[in-house]
């Protein structure tokens, strides 16, 4: 069930280059049976797409989203602090390197066994390129989730009539470009799956000094 409903609005601003923003992401996590169970609610919506949910919301309508999640038993997988200059790139990284063999060689009795290996990242990669404007802050979001959903079986290159078990990954990338006042919390909400969970994060901004 879909936590989102609604319209979001865009506010312009000139664009300040020589200031810096901290970028606090909080990360929740749903199964989707919890995910299914959460009261719908009306909020803005800024982006709808399979991949995920994006809105604008006040402090008000953050606080309410995160006691719904709270009354269904949705879990703080993580929460991270970020500095990000403005108009440039800053991320958040919530992964794990999952290895695994890429080259296999036969042995004497008659086993696969690998020779090389790889390594790719498996969770949430967050991208954030925020811009200082007046009285507003304009930020362009690029979330990735990469999730494991199983393993398949291949044959062996190197013995045939053997085969060999690969890992089977799904990859999203999610974009968005928003524009939020001071106070404001960007909200994300990616769907669970049968393999992962639900994700929802909460992005909050604000303007600092320079050290």
């Amino acid at each position: 069930m879909c936590l989102l409903a609604g319209l979001g609005v865009a506010y312009p601003g000139a664009v300040d280059p020589l200031k810096m923003v901290e970028i606090e992401v909080r990360t929740l996590s749903a199964t989707k049976s919890q995910a299914e169970g959460l009261e719908p609610i009306e909020f803005p919506i800024t982006s709808d797409k399979p991949s995920g949910v994006t809105a604008v919301l006040s402090p008000e309508q953050a606080a309410k989203a995160l006691d719904l999640l709270k009354r269904v038993g949705a879990t703080v997988a993580s929460t991270t602090r970020v500095i990000a200059l403005s108009g440039k790139m800053a991320s958040v990284q919530n992964v794990r390197d999952f290895q695994y063999p890429t080259e296999y060689s036969a042995s004497k009795n008659a086993n696969s066994v690998p020779t090389a290996f790889e390594s790719a990242p498996v969770g949430t990669i967050m991208e954030f390129v925020p811009e200082l404007g007046d009285g507003v802050i304009n930020l362009s979001l690029t979330i990735k989730l990469k999730s494991l959903e199983g393993f398949i079986d291949c044959p062996d290159p190197e013995a045939p009539g053997r085969s060999v078990w690969q890992p089977a990954f799904q990859s999203n990338e999610f974009k968005s470009d928003l524009t939020v006042t001071r106070g404001q919390i960007v909200f994300y909400s990616a769907p669970a799956t049968e393999k992962t969970n639900a994700q929802f994060i909460f992005i909050t901004m604000r303007e600092v000094d320079e050290p």
